[in-house]
């Protein structure tokens, strides 16, 4: 296993307790040391996927009402403030997904003190990150915009769109990232709910603000931006009045570098993997605004045809990120409790149940992708024709794709923050964005179009090789530890 300094998942004097003490007949979190793997994995991942499901809908339905009542201008427009979005989620997932594993992790050692800190510091740096993303938005927005590829026809769109988005950040940062610690609580089925509602709220206002009150694409951020503030304040409630096993207090949500130090180790794996993909969005855009120019289709068409692609790609992950979600808690509290063998076992489910998903939808966007596109519009005849082709090129490695997100969330979930970072990186920074400079460069916009493509397949193989050597790993303290209880 791999030593890694100074971070608080370590084996401390709460590791030394052994398990049998640990699923204490009084504590409430036995079952996850007890009940079956694939039982507990779907308990937690359906509610999850049920809630991201709804909110990848909502957000391709925004891409359908803008593409039926504005045009692929107003699609371009989405496409080029989507990163702003996924920063946003990289923060809830940094502080989030940091915070709760760790409070699993803690939880299962029966560090109860620790672990509500560790809680209660999460939230407050979700509060900051997301308010300080928001106001920096507003502040330097056309700039931004630019940067993330708006041609002169697409920025009269972008600017009222990503203003009012920018002010729903800080409530959609919140949210994300609470939704983490609801499902560590042991209410994933809450977590769906506050998802749902905020989903169903969209899809309800986004036809009356853009076509009954006439507000055009201002109406389709107006409603994200309600709908988000609206589910934030639903996430409130249940921390300060729901709870169920979290306890923290004033005193635990104030900041300390004690507590943002394990956070941010076992955050950052997945905070830099959302960086990352929002650095693909954007040097994708600008390389299609740069090599789309120069072709028949112009700038804009390819940019919306990748906003059309990224978001069937969102609805994808709400599969793969939904069992990542479910496992996490499972996995952090098992390897806590040092419970080996079924944290073999929820390795083996994941992958599976990830494998599964990644392989139907493969299918579907090989099979049906003009219907997929048709979706969006179809009165311009060369928006339809690229977006299909785009599409089907786009999610070529799709079925392979469902290995690498679980593999990084079991090495950052479990503390190995230096394989983790591999996995984390791979598609994204290592491979996928200098496929993106060299590809075009050497044969243009048809470059761009495999560049991600071929990146899925470096990927896949790498993260193979990572989760190979990891079960090697668990399949050693599973012996170990049968020797030390033959011993015994």
């Amino acid at each position: 296993m791999e030593n890694n300094q100074g971070s608080q998942v370590q084996p401390s004097k709460e590791a030394d307790i052994p398990p049998e003490k640990i699923l204490h007949p009084k504590n409430p979190q036995n079952f996850l040391g007890t009940d079956g793997i694939t039982k507990l994995i779907l308990q937690y991942s359906i509610p999850s996927i049920i809630g991201l499901l709804v909110n990848a809908l909502y957000n391709i339905v925004d891409q359908i009402f803008i593409g039926i009542g504005i045009g692929y201008l107003g699609i371009a427009a989405a496409n080029v403030a989507q990163p702003l979005t996924t920063l946003s989620i990289a923060f809830a997932l940094l502080f989030g997904v940091g915070g709760a594993t760790n409070y699993s992790l803690f939880l299962g050692k029966g560090n109860t003190k620790r672990a509500n800190q560790l809680a209660g510091n999460g939230i407050i740096f979700l509060i900051l990150s997301g308010t300080v993303l928001g106001f920096g938005t507003l502040i330097f927005l056309k700039p931004t915009l630019y940067l993330l590829g708006a041609t002169d026809l697409v920025m009269p769109y972008a600017i009222p769109y990503t203003a009012l988005i920018a002010i729903g950040l800080p409530f959609l940062t919140f949210t994300h990232g609470a939704c983490t610690y609801i499902r560590a609580d042991g209410s994933p089925t809450y977590s769906m709910v506050v998802q749902l509602i905020g989903s169903v709220f969209n899809l309800i206002f986004d036809p009356v603000f853009l076509f009954a009150c006439h507000m055009g694409i201002l109406g389709i951020a107006l409603a994200t931006a309600l709908s988000q503030i609206l589910t934030a304040a639903i996430s409130v409630h249940y921390l300060i009045k729901k709870r169920r096993l979290m306890s923290f207090g004033k005193k635990d949500m104030l900041p300390t570098t004690n507590c943002l130090k394990p956070i941010s180790a076992i955050g950052f794996g997945v905070f830099i993997n959302q960086i990352a993909g929002a650095a693909v969005l954007i040097v994708l855009n600008d390389v299609l605004r740069h090599y789309g120019a120069a072709s028949t289709y112009g700038s804009e068409i390819p940019i919306a045809a990748a906003g059309v692609a990224s978001k069937v790609f969102i609805l994808y992950q709400a599969f793969t990120i939904g069992i990542v979600q479910g496992f996490q808690p499972v996995l952090a509290y098992n390897y806590g409790a040092r419970l080996y063998d079924r944290v073999k076992q929820i390795y083996q489910v994941s992958l599976s149940l990830s494998s599964l998903f990644s392989i139907v939808t493969f299918l579907l966007c090989m099979i049906f992708p003009g219907q997929i596109s048709s979706l969006f519009g179809t009165k311009n005849v060369a928006f339809y024709a690229f977006t299909t082709r785009f599409l089907r090129i786009y999610m070529l490695l799709t079925f392979a794709n469902g290995i690498q997100p679980i593999v990084y969330n079991i090495l950052n979930s479990i503390g190995k923050v230096k394989s983790g970072m591999i996995a984390t990186l791979s598609r994204q920074i290592l491979f996928a964005i200098p496929l993106l400079i060299l590809l075009p460069a050497l044969f243009g916009l048809e470059g761009a179009l495999w560049a991600v493509p071929i990146a899925d397949f470096l990927a896949a193989i790498l993260s193979i090789i990572l989760f190979a050597r990891e079960m090697k790993e668990i399949n050693k303290l599973i012996l170990k530890s049968s020797e030390n209880t033959a011993s015994g």
